[in-house]
């Protein structure tokens, strides 16, 4: 086909705009980044184009292009084909690393039939790329721009913000648009539909998609456990037609059978593989399941994946010695979906750039036109809007749960001190803390005590809910791990009363460089400000507001918190370790305190390690997470940084005297 239609002018040129376009609009990179980037051009390009090599197109000379599309031929080809069936023929072993190999020649009737092969009709050389974008002018900055994100648009359907950019200068926007449905999470079965629905629309876009790539502009759309996320940055000029595109494929997608097949395989091998993740991410993955107002577990969708499952699961639930049928999700059931999930929505949007209020206004326009056309969308109620929250572990507890990894010879544990709900000075002393632990931590467990490679520490923050965890992948077992880190919150202990005020200060300095340091790009700018938006807390100057909190911090009132929250006495500390055991240990099975020591003595003097502290109170296993959780309670939600008016409710005016 490119032998027949020779060089096309029209396609250099096209790639030479784009070429121009990226190497005049790249986004700033890190100095490092940067640095290393441009020194390892210095022996491919001259001293004059050293910067912009890589990037632009000169001249067309369509006689090299004949010359190279002259030598792809059959006789030229080599082909790699690499598996492990082919083991027991391949006799050759490679120098250097070992592998088995073998060389053969292809065969000369394929050649020829592969020289004789004709041109298929279906193929044919690309159109011209219409989401190039032409026009790269700045939109005049309004003089009223705000300097955060402001609430443009506010009704029972949507909630849109909006700020343009002032700091870039480039013609480039992000924008963000959550489409919430209570049907995309109400049960394992309706996440899983969702999630083919959200797949088989990307796969419907491929063709489409990889223009937009080629012409700078990207998008992402997933489900997530409020409905659909739909994020699409790039030039602004063609933004609007790749957001229409999008909308129209989301709301009248027909399923192709054969693709809707493929795709729910790859599902099912998604959440079948989830058990040979690295221990580290089952132990993240635990803990969040257990700490979670509602949430479908890995083995749930994966029983729900088929109806007949999905009934079991139901009915053993609700209705146990209940008959049940036996269905498979078809393309039908999945077709059927879309519109139930789209019929109730509430959309949270923001969009930031190089935009204008009318031009946001009509892009948000896209989104809501096209739900409502093809839809018939309508608004969720108040009480649909309400947010899931994190369950509160009671004061002075230690909770363990224990499951095994039967892939990995590792084991894990995460170790999670909860602190309590978000709150601009509680926040700050944990990222004070955070801070000043790291180092200690890394040095203590991984270098000192070499327990293993993977050794971290940081703040965990979810649905209002914030603490610190301390996290261990190593070959021991998950009670002597757990025990090593509570040695080292002991001797933490000495070490937060040993910090010099110089010490300290330079934590807080530290901290604060980082907290107030300006992103260097736009999409990362709105991704701050989305942070806030899907949050629902709107803190879009919390930079400015917690780190003036800092400041104020003593370090008699961080050891307060350290002694109050995490200290092995500490009256309020609420613990919860998950203990993720490899193959080769084994989950006790009763509940008594002596299957829970942190570590016993003697086995830590023979290591040359200092014992941990005793337990302050028992540790309590937990057997149910459904039980679990129902003896608990919910952390409230962070309220709303800004006050925003409510559409559905409409206060008469106070009467007149």
């Amino acid at each position: 086909m490119l032998r027949e239609a020779g060089p096309q002018e029209w396609i250099f040129q096209e790639c030479k705009k784009l070429s121009e376009m990226t190497f005049r609009f790249k986004d700033r990179e890190k100095p490092q980044v940067y640095v290393c980037s441009v020194a390892s051009r210095v022996f491919l390009y001259p001293m004059e184009e050293l910067l912009a090599g890589p990037y632009l197109l000169h001249e067309y000379k369509p006689d090299i292009i004949s010359e190279l599309l002259a030598m792809l031929t059959p006789d030229r080809i080599r082909i790699a084909k690499v598996g492990k069936e082919f083991e027991n023929i391949c006799h050759e072993t490679e120098k250097w690393y070992g592998t088995k190999y073998r060389l053969d020649p292809i065969k000369e009737e394929t050649l020829e039939c592969w020289k004789a092969a004709k041109l298929h009709p279906n193929l044919k050389l690309p159109l011209p790329n219409d989401l190039i974008p032409s026009n790269f002018d700045l939109i005049p900055l309004d003089p009223d721009n705000p300097k955060f994100p402001a609430l443009i648009r506010n009704t029972k359907l949507c909630r849109l913000w909006f700020k343009q950019d002032d700091q870039f200068g480039l013609p480039k926007a992000s924008l963000n648009f959550e489409i919430e449905s209570p049907m995309a999470y109400v049960d394992p079965l309706h996440y899983n539909m969702t999630h083919l629905i959200v797949q088989l629309v990307k796969d419907a876009l491929n063709e489409y998609a990889y223009a937009a790539e080629l012409a700078g502009l990207s998008y992402v759309l997933g489900n997530t456990k409020l409905g659909i996320f739909l994020s699409i940055k790039g030039y602004s000029s063609k933004q609007h037609i790749l957001l229409q595109k999008i909308m129209d494929k989301l709301t009248t997608i027909q399923i192709c059978k054969k693709r809707f097949d493929i795709l729910k395989e790859g599902l099912r091998k998604c959440l079948s593989n989830f058990r040979a993740e690295q221990p580290h991410r089952h132990a993240f993955y635990y803990t969040s399941m257990l700490l979670s107002e509602r949430i479908w577990t890995n083995d749930e969708l994966l029983n729900c994946l088929d109806v007949r499952n999905f009934m079991k699961f139901m009915i053993k639930k609700f209705y146990p010695g209940f008959r049940y049928f036996k269905i498979e999700i078809t393309v039908e059931m999945v077709q059927q979906t879309i519109p139930r999930l789209l019929s109730r929505v509430h959309i949270e949007a923001l969009i930031y750039g190089n935009l204008n209020k009318k031009m946001a206004l009509e892009l948000m326009d896209i989104v809501e036109n096209t739900l409502i056309k093809n839809m018939d969308s309508k608004h969720l109620m108040p009480s649909q809007l309400i947010r899931e929250r994190e369950v509160q572990l009671s004061d002075g507890c230690h909770y363990v749960y224990e499951v095994t990894n039967e892939i990995h010879s590792s084991s894990a544990v995460e170790t999670y001190y909860q602190c309590g709900v978000q709150e601009t000075r509680a926040n700050m002393l944990l990222e004070l803390l955070v801070e000043i632990i790291n180092e200690p931590c890394y040095n203590y467990l991984r270098t000192q005590e070499q327990l293993g490679y993977i050794v971290c520490s940081g703040a965990r923050r979810s649905s209002g809910a914030q603490g610190l965890r301390i996290v261990v992948q190593s070959e021991k077992p998950p009670t002597f791990i757990d025990g090593r880190i509570e040695a080292f919150i002991q001797y933490f202990d000495k070490h937060i009363q040993d910090l010099t005020d110089e010490e300290f200060q330079n934590h807080v300095q530290s901290l604060s460089l980082l907290r107030l340091e300006k992103p260097k790009k736009l999409a990362v700018q709105c991704a701050k400000y989305w942070l806030e938006i899907s949050s629902r807390q709107y803190n879009f100057n919390r930079e400015s507001v917690e780190v003036a909190c800092l400041t104020t911090i003593t370090k008699d009132e961080l050891y307060s918190f350290f002694k109050e929250l995490i200290s092995y006495d500490a009256p309020k500390r609420k613990k919860l370790s998950v203990h993720v055991l490899s193959s080769s240990c084994k989950i006790p099975n009763d509940n008594s305190d002596a299957q829970y020591p942190c570590i016993q003595e003697q086995s830590a003097a023979s290591d040359g390690l200092i014992p941990p502290p005793p337990a302050f109170r028992p540790p309590v296993r937990i057997e149910n997470v459904t039980n679990f959780k129902n003896s608990l309670g919910l952390y409230p939600l962070v309220p709303s940084w800004i006050q925003i008016p409510s559409p559905f409710f409409n206060f008469p005016e106070k009467a007149k005297l």
